[in-house]
């Protein structure tokens, strides 16, 4: 909007991101509804007013999880039949989304109940192949070795010039097309002594192995 005012007028913008103010937009109607209503919405937790089941469940192993979102009563239908409970979809206390939200603790226990016995990435998987939003809860392992996107994408290699040994850390968030990013490592303690010191500053040989001995430099 400011450079097409730019565009237009061809007057330039100020423009003020306050981070407090853009975090509020995450609100979403929380804000009309009590200026509105007068209502104070109750703490959700990984639950949405929304998608019922919603929430983030217990995986084999420890701590983990996979984050699951239902929006509708066919992606349910879909769920169960993954879970190999098919006759969830139909139970009057499931089978729609009211109904649901109504039962939404023993809901979230039965669904529980399914993916505690299970990996996360297979849960994930197995949902997705059915049509239901779900994702692995991943931690840094996840994310470099077992993410299918991520490493080939947002990591960028970084190796050690004298040593066989490679690492790996985030590239930048914003990508252009036709550039891949490359890192170097920084340089270590002293490394371009003699350089500086001769070059730029003049030193001689013998002065700069002199001030080696004194320990002056290393």
């Amino acid at each position: 909007a400011a450079l097409y005012h730019r565009d237009r007028t061809g007057q330039g913008q100020f423009i003020d991101l306050s981070q407090s103010e853009t975090t509020i937009n995450l609100l979403g109607t929380d804000i009309l509804e009590y200026t509105a209503n007068g209502a104070i919405p109750p703490r959700q937790g990984n639950r949405s007013r929304d998608y019922c089941p919603h929430s983030a469940y217990p995986c084999a192993g420890d701590d983990r999880w996979c984050a699951i979102a239902v929006s509708n009563d066919e992606e349910w239908g879909q769920m169960c039949k993954a879970m190999a409970r098919p006759e969830l979809a139909r139970d009057a206390c499931f089978a729609t989304d009211e109904a649901r939200r109504e039962h939404e603790d023993e809901l979230d226990e039965l669904i529980s109940s399914w993916t505690r016995q299970r990996d996360a990435w297979d849960v994930m998987r197995t949902l997705q192949n059915q049509g239901v939003m779900a994702g692995v809860v991943s931690d840094l392992e996840d994310m470099t070795t077992r993410d299918p996107w991520l490493p080939g994408n947002h990591l960028v290699p970084l190796s050690r010039d004298d040593e066989d040994i490679t690492f790996a850390t985030h590239a930048q968030p914003a990508h252009l097309e036709g550039v891949s990013p490359t890192l170097r490592r920084a340089p270590r303690l002293g490394e371009y002594n003699e350089e500086v010191f001769k070059e730029l500053l003049g030193i001689s040989g013998d002065e700069f192995v002199q001030l080696l001995i004194d320990e002056a430099i290393y």
